[in-house]
Formats: C-alpha cells, sequence, structure tokens
C-alpha cells in the first residue's frame, strides 16, 4: 500500500510539489520515502528510511533540480525493511539508468531475478521493483518498447487471482480501470477469470457482464443538480433522486473464450448481449 507521486512539468519546482504530494500520501506508507528527479540528461535520487518530513530537508530539495521527478513512501510487501529496498529505485544497465517507483507485488519475481543475475545483472535489494527496474534498464530497445516489453514479463495480481484459486472478479468503477478496459479484459480470458463490472464499456471491451445504471440518464440529472447549485440553490435544499433504470450486458464472445454457457434466462433478460 505505497504512496506514489509523479510530475513532468519544466516551469515549476517538481521536486517540492512531489515532496507536498508524498506528504499528502504518508498514510499509505511510513517506513522509507524517496524522490527521483531527471533533467532530461542527469538523474538524482534522494531516498532514506522514514517519514517524508524526515528525510527531506529544505536544503535537500534544493539540490534536485530537474523537470521530470517520481516520489514514493513505502509500506513493505516485498522485500525487508532495509535503506536499499527504499524507492525510487534506481538500475543502471547496459540500454540506460531507470529509476522506479512501483506498488504491488509480482508472483514471478525469483524467476526473474535468477535469470537476471545469471546474465550478469547486479541486483542490491530483495525488493521486486529492482528486477522490474533491472528488465527495462538491460533491454536494448526504445524506452516504450522496453517498458511494454517488461510488463508482458511480469505476473501481478492476476496471476496472484489465479494461485489462490479466486474463481471470479468485480471491476470496480473507477478512472483508473476505466483508462485500462481493453489490458484488464484481456488479461482476464487470458487468466481464464470471469469479470462483472458496473460499466458496460468494460463488458464491450471483452468483460463478461456488466451490471449499472444507464450513464444517459444518470449524467442529465447529475449536471441539472450542478447547475442548481451554481445558481444559488443549497445542495441540503436539494431533493434525493434515486436511479431508477439500471442495464444487463452480456459478452457471449467473452463467454465462449472462457468455456461457460450462460443460462438462458439471465440471456432473456440482459438489455443486450454481444454475440
Amino acid at each position: 500500500m505505497c504512496g506514489i507521486f509523479g510530475i513532468h512539468a519544466s516551469d515549476r519546482d517538481v521536486a517540492r510539489i512531489s515532496y507536498f504530494g508524498l506528504f499528502a500520501l504518508q498514510h499509505r506508507g511510513q517506513e522509507s520515502a524517496g524522490i527521483a528527479v531527471s533533467d532530461g540528461g542527469r538523474l538524482t535520487v534522494l531516498r532514506d528510511m522514514g517519514l517524508v518530513s524526515q528525510v527531506f530537508s529544505e536544503q535537500k530539495l534544493q539540490g534536485l533540480g530537474g523537470q521530470t521527478a517520481i516520489g514514493h513512501c513505502r509500506y513493505s510487501t516485498t522485500g525487508s525493511t532495509h535503506w536499499a529496498n527504499a524507492q525510487p529505485i534506481v538500475h543502471h544497465g547496459p540500454a540506460r539508468t531507470v529509476a522506479l517507483a512501483h506498488n504491488g507485488n509480482l508472483t514471478n519475481t525469483e524467476e526473474l531475478r535468477t535469470e537476471l543475475l545469471a546474465a550478469g545483472a547486479r541486483l542490491t535489494s530483495t525488493s521486486d521493483t529492482e528486477v522490474i527496474a533491472a528488465l527495462i534498464a538491460r533491454d536494448e530497445r526504445p524506452l516504450e518498447e522496453a517498458v511494454a516489453g517488461t510488463m508482458a514479463r511480469i505476473e501481478g495480481a492476476f496471476a496472484a487471482a489465479v494461485q489462490q484459486r479466486v474463481v471470479a472478479l468485480l471491476i470496480s468503477d473507477d478512472l483508473f480501470f476505466r483508462s485500462r478496459t481493453k489490458h484488464l479484459a484481456a488479461l482476464a480470458i487470458s487468466h481464464r477469470l470471469p469479470t462483472i463490472s458496473t460499466d458496460r464499456s468494460f463488458t464491450a471491451a471483452g468483460g463478461l457482464i456488466s451490471y449499472g445504471v444507464v450513464a444517459g440518464q444518470v449524467y442529465p440529472q447529475i449536471g441539472a443538480y450542478v447547475g442548481r447549485i451554481l445558481n444559488g440553490e443549497k445542495p441540503a435544499d436539494l431533493p434525493i433522486l434515486q436511479t431508477t433504470r439500471f442495464e444487463l450486458v452480456i459478452n457471449l464472445k467473452t463467454a465462449k473464450a472462457l468455456g461457460l454457457t450462460m443460462p438462458f434466462g439471465l440471456l432473456n433478460v440482459a438489455d443486450e448481449v454481444i454475440e
């Protein structure tokens, strides 16, 4: 449950903004804190054990100059409580130097670590974050391709779900998930995990089922309420409106890919069936 912050701004003090960002995220991790700053050529990293306010001072922040920054406050899940595991972790590889801030666990860390060590990589921590950084730093392809290639090799939440014998997933209606609907749907299918969401766009992208409010009904109501508040009405005086229409969407193509047979009764009451 780490805190991660990132910013790119050529006309701002990115280190100072990162400091305040991490300070606001301190509840997500109190073990260590760090900020990495790049000016496009030089990479400067400061990380240490302790709270954000303990790791950074005014003098230290002034020494972090650049236009791009990432910050991290750690709550350890993988890797021991040690300075070497504080993030952002920096790895110097034959292709590039990478500073990485990461939240989460990999399920194939040891396999990848063994491969990297056999190839001559120097790993100084017990964190799976360094494994990711090393894979990117050693990939000779352009950065975007190196990152994409690394993401294809690491195994995280979906693999862990399968290992723990999870039988289905509920995908929440969150902006983070909405921006990755196709990727999440493809991962669910590849791991043979049925999914249900409240957002029909997820089902259209390859999820199995969605059941939720009809956006075309809700958004106009929200807009009308915002307008009334902006025109001077008090929110407390406005009546409570409840959604009265929900829609059920089923993706039969996904069901077939998962080897599932959808009950006729469920198909019969669906508002839309994607075939």
